[in-house]
């Protein structure tokens, strides 16, 4: 068929396609892969399109045609280039199309047959190929991606979710952290995600129909199959939820409905105990004293239940109250499983447990609901068979059993029954309680004066498969997998008992009189995820009925598996990001932490993809290490390891994908996969070995707008030149000279480190110069720009681009601390890195205040011996000495640091100042990111208090000069201050 026989064929398929859409009224939008064409009239469709553009230019004649051709390519796509493969494909596209009249062709059959429109962040970045790729509904390289999410989601998928494509959407987005950047970007677009994960789910119904086209949900479905592992995971998400949806299930009681923010405090209780994300409180024998530990529970259904957290959950720190070493947890840890902190100090009764950095006043609001402080002052824990106490909600005792109870102004001294033992958590005091196997009255009466209750009538507890938690005697935790049993055992005659769950609904058993000493077991509902009450009603006697006793049954969500990432694993990698992108694992910005027993090895095989590409083109293996290994040493564990391999730059260049292998043979092993970033304009450096570099710009923005292309040199790195886009353009690219290339588009930029061409030794260093200015804000903020521009710039994995951009950082930082301090100290500063005799560390200390040495130095080489590679503690013994000398002044605190009473607001001011002052001194480009909004004030305190910055350099660098020497490593401009 010719091209307009092809046309008429189309508009007849997706006319009445779109009619059956509008009929059913499913909301679901066609999409130009529902075309309905086998693989053979696709390939002749594809051979006409190439025929007629090698001679004319296309047609609005043949618009539909075209909408199919370059949909196929958008199926294909796997995230590094759309355009490069088009034009390939296509000869005399170059010369006859134009990629805008390919847009509204799009827009074209998105209007005539109610088509889907790409929207979001991606689609507006990306606004041409977008339309191409949204319309080939999921590209094979993501494939993959979506059978595992909807594997691992499989038993949180409800009714609402597949009546509701947006709702599913949701929940997947929720989910999508540590699949690739790409897959992150499509679930963007919930409710295309959502349409198409529910026809998958649903494949076989009716239903799914009017969802996807039959034959295109058949093709994915058959693309799926090929990996026989990803057939498994959609198999299993399909039968799953199948089974799921024909059982009856209890649920939550939820006071609000959609998935707006709760507006009252009781609208937030029920939400948060509907999701069952309540911290929770536990002990640990450490001989001599008992460790408290608090654990924090994933909160991933926050983002499924409301999305408008995401943001924030996602990229804010968040603290736990009273936690060791006052640290923060990474970005998006809590997303990734329920973690254990351990504490330093008791919380206060009201406490909220959890805090983010940049929070938002509705996640607050959630927050204050459920994750407070249980009410003391006294807390009871069971102490259990793993070797942890665990908090007894109710805090009612059983006969016969042994307890912990921590308590603030706790007297154990004043009980009969209480034994004092020690616990590492400041504010409280501890006891061990031993309950008689036969009550007493005076017993009662002492529990009763330290808040317990004592359990004598009817026991409950869980019997069959062991629950995921059970405190002991109130509160139980099972997984919506789970069938609930539990036991009853009677103390007393009960002539009738009637057990009564509450939820959205109530459901109540009626069970017939036990004896004394007798025991009968129940089998409950299966419940959803959430926070339920089962009441114990009974009578006796002729007394009327009352409440026996309360169980807490929280039900959760299974925790998929997935290897080294559970905190109980034996081998544990945590990076951060969670899901890296090739360049940040390229250019040491990923930070990895790798946990196994102590001195075992653990091996890290590397496998590098091209685009499109199932088998690797070259595999190699990092040498052994044994662990734990921390992210300095892991940087630079892979960046000698980049360096050597074989092709050098042009290998890093041809790589679209990277799979990393960790193993620890029978601890385990870990897989993770780091793919190219996906961004509308990238630098792409071609390595010549006798001309040295080329550099290309591919731009899929699909914009209009010029794109402004800057180049610095090594030796001026404060200076731009304005670049001509064309000539970056072609495919060979442009020759690139030593320095810092900058692409600009709005607020957006991608910058790229080339290295010298080096042709003598000269070559091998660089003289950077920084004009000099009078002191003031705006210079500094200027200074701190540029030495975020070149530090974040890319180096993909050039030792030489690494070296030359270190020594321009550092040329900055030094006319940075220019700026904030007095004259002298820089001289005596490059005194000290030249010869770091004793002299010169003298002169460099009696510096800081110009008047007396401060006693610094001798302390930090002790500390420095005692935890060489241990960076963060180092960091956290550096912060509270300058806290604690009298290196700050404590004005009213800025901005989000005001805190409820003087002396704290002082003293948690004074650490972030010192903080501040560190990382100015050790990792300038991570201080704007971390103390936004605050950056203006803190340099504004600095200003005026110079000595303050002198100390944290001295401190930085001793640091660097005692701990072991380390090869330098991307991302590190001093040993020991990575700020992971």
């Amino acid at each position: 068929m010719d091209l307009s026989e092809w046309e008429e064929t189309l508009r007849e398929h997706f006319a009445q396609l779109s009619g059956r859409r509008s009929t059913e009224r499913s909301g679901a939008p066609v999409f130009a892969l529902e075309h309905g064409l086998s693989a053979q009239q696709v390939e002749e469709l594809q051979a006409a399109v190439r025929d007629h553009v090698s001679k004319l230019p296309p047609s609005s004649q043949h618009r539909l045609v075209w909408v199919i051709y370059a949909t196929e390519s958008g199926y294909a796509y796997s995230g590094d280039e759309y355009w490069q493969s088009f034009e390939e494909e296509t000869p005399g596209w170059v010369v006859r199309g134009r990629r805008n009249w390919l847009r509204s062709c799009f827009r074209y059959f998105a209007q005539t047959f109610a088509g889907a429109t790409p929207s979001g962040p991606w689609a507006r970045q990306f606004s041409i190929i977008a339309w191409p790729i949204t319309h080939a509904i999921l590209p094979k390289d993501l494939q993959r991606h979506l059978a595992h999410t909807l594997y691992d989601i499989r038993y949180a998928i409800q009714q609402e979710h597949l009546d509701d494509s947006e709702a599913l959407g949701r929940l997947i987005r929720s989910r999508s952290r540590g699949t690739s950047s790409r897959f992150q970007q499509l679930a963007q677009e919930t409710a295309l995600i959502g349409q198409i994960s529910g026809a998958l789910l649903l494949r076989g119904e009716q239903e799914s129909e009017s969802r996807v086209h039959s034959a295109t949900l058949d093709r994915i479905a058959t693309d799926l199959e090929e990996e026989q592992r990803a057939a498994e995971w959609l198999r299993q998400a399909q039968t799953t939820t199948t089974t799921r949806l024909r059982q009856r299930r209890l649920t939550p009681q939820r006071r609000s409905r959609g998935h707006s923010l709760p507006t009252t405090t009781e609208e937030a209780r029920s939400e948060m105990a509907a999701l069952a994300l309540e911290p929770r409180l536990m002990l640990l024998a450490d001989d001599p004293a008992w460790k408290a530990y608090i654990e924090i529970p994933n909160l991933n259904p926050l983002i499924s239940r409301f999305p408008q957290l995401e943001e924030t959950l996602r990229n804010s720190r968040c603290k736990v109250t009273g936690a060791a070493g006052g640290r923060p947890m990474a970005r998006g840890r809590v997303l990734s499983g329920s973690r254990r902190v351990e504490l330093a100090s008791w919380p206060l009764h009201g406490n909220v447990l959890v805090q983010f950095e940049q929070s938002r006043p509705e996640l607050d609001a959630l927050l204050k609901t459920d994750c407070l402080m249980r009410p003391g002052p006294v807390w009871l824990f069971d102490h259990q068979a793993d070797g942890f106490a665990r908090e007894v909600a109710n805090k009612r005792v059983k006969p016969g059993a042994s307890y912990v109870v921590v308590g603030s102004n706790l007297e154990p001294s004043a009980y009969e029954w209480l034994t004092p033992i020690q616990i590492r958590a400041a504010d409280v005091q501890a006891a061990l309680l031993s309950v008689p196997s036969v009550i007493s009255q005076d017993f009662v009466l002492e529990a009763e004066r330290l808040g317990l209750s004592v359990s004598t009538e009817v026991e409950v507890w869980p019997v069959g498969l062991a629950p995921a938690s059970w405190d002991g005697t109130g509160r139980a935790e099972w997984r919506t997998t789970d069938t609930p049993r539990i036991g009853l055992r009677a103390n007393v005659e009960l002539e009738r008992i009637a057990l009564t769950i509450t939820g959205a609904e109530t459901a109540t058993l009626s069970l017939p009189a036990l004896e004394k000493g007798e025991s009968c077991f129940v089998e409950l509902p299966s419940m959803d995820v959430g926070t339920y009450q089962l009441s114990v009603m009974w009578s006796r006697s002729g007394v009327s009925h009352s409440e026996l006793g309360a169980l807490e049954i929280v039900v959760r969500e299974p925790i998929p598996w997935s290897s080294a990432v559970d905190e109980s694993s034996p081998l544990l990698v945590i990076t951060d990001p969670h899901a890296p992108t090739l360049e940040e694992l390229w250019d040491g910005d990923a930070t990895f932490h790798i946990y196994a027993p102590l001195s075992r090895n653990v091996e890290c095989r590397l496998s590098l993809f091209e685009s499109r590409a199932n088998s690797p083109f070259l595999e190699s293996s990092l040498p052994p290490f044994t662990a734990p290994l921390v992210p300095n040493q892991w940087r630079q564990s892979m960046s000698d390891h980049l360096s050597q391999l074989s092709g050098g730059q042009t290998t890093l260049d041809r790589t679209s994908r990277c799979l990393l292998e960790f193993n620890a043979d029978d601890l385990g092993s870990f897989r993770l996969e780091c793919e190219r970033l996906s961004s509308p304009v990238r630098w792409i450096a071609i390595d010549d070995r006798r001309q040295g570099f080329r550099l290309q710009v591919v731009d899929d923005r699909g914009s209009d707008a010029a794109l402004d292309l800057q180049y610095f040199s090594f030796n001026a790195p404060e200076i731009s030149q304005t670049l001509d886009p064309t000539t970056f353009f072609a495919s060979r690219g442009a020759p690139a000279m030593g320095g810092l290339y900058l692409a600009q588009w709005g607020d957006e930029r991608q910058a790229i480190v080339v290295p010298n061409q080096v042709h003598s030794l000269e070559d091998l260093g660089v003289d950077p110069v920084v004009r000099s200015e009078e002191r003031s804000q705006r210079r500094v903020m200027e200074i701190l720009h540029c030495i975020q521009n070149w530090q974040n710039a890319g180096l993909r994995g050039n030792f030489t681009a690494l070296t030359h951009r270190n020594s321009v950082v550092n040329t900055l930082l030094s006319a940075l601390v220019d700026q904030l301090g007095p004259p002298g100290w820089m001289k005596a500063e490059r005194a000290f890195s030249l010869s770091g005799d004793s002299r010169s560390i003298e002169a460099l200390e009696q510096s800081i205040t110009h008047s007396e040495r401060h006693g610094l130095y001798g302390p930090m080489r002790t500390v420095c011996k005692e935890l060489d590679g241990k960076n963060r503690k180092l960091r956290d013994v550096c912060i509270s000495w300058l806290a604690g000398r009298q290196f700050t002044r404590t004005p009213a605190p800025v901005g989000r640091h005001l805190l409820r009473t003087r002396q704290a607001a002082r003293s948690a001011h004074s650490r972030w100042l010192a903080e501040f002052a560190l990382r100015l001194a050790s990792a300038p480009q991570s201080l704007e990111a971390w103390a936004h909004p605050d950056l203006g004030a803190g340099l504004d305190e600095l200003f005026g208090q110079p000595k303050l910055l002198r100390a944290a350099r001295f401190v930085v660098l001793v640091a660097n000069r005692e701990l072991s020497p380390e090869p330098i490593a991307p991302g590190v401009l001093y040993t020991g201050w990575d700020w992971e």
